[in-house]
């Protein structure tokens, strides 16, 4: 797998300890190797497959621009992974790049302690 890097990517808002703590608790919660898994690799180390469309993805950091297009965008899983894995991917990115306070959308409500 991979760790949290020791700076932070640009993009990314949420404090480093909070990366590490609800990076360690998805993977245990919802396996190394999903969309889940993938939002937080993309994300802190831009490796791809992207995460929810499975599209490739050229290497590099995504900008908070791509990471929030992404988690709009639609699943390229099928059946190999759960609606709900999905949605708590797309919740990971979004909250991954959510400005400091910012209310979770309505979207997301259902994931927002998951």
């Amino acid at each position: 797998m991979f760790r949290v890097p020791d700076v932070m990517p640009e993009a990314v808002t949420m404090d480093p300890e909070a990366v590490a703590y609800f990076l360690e608790d998805d993977l245990a919660r919802w396996g190394d190797d999903g969309p889940v898994a993938l939002a937080w690799r993309w994300v802190l180390t831009g490796e791809g497959p992207r995460p929810i469309c499975g599209g490739t993805w050229p290497g590099g950091l995504p900008s908070r621009g791509e990471i929030d297009g992404e988690s709009w965008i639609e699943s390229g899983w099928g059946y190999l992974a759960t609606y709900d894995e999905v949605r708590v991917a797309r919740f990971t990115l979004w909250r991954l790049i959510a400005p400091l306070g910012e209310e979770v959308p309505s979207r997301f409500l259902k994931f927002a302690s998951a």
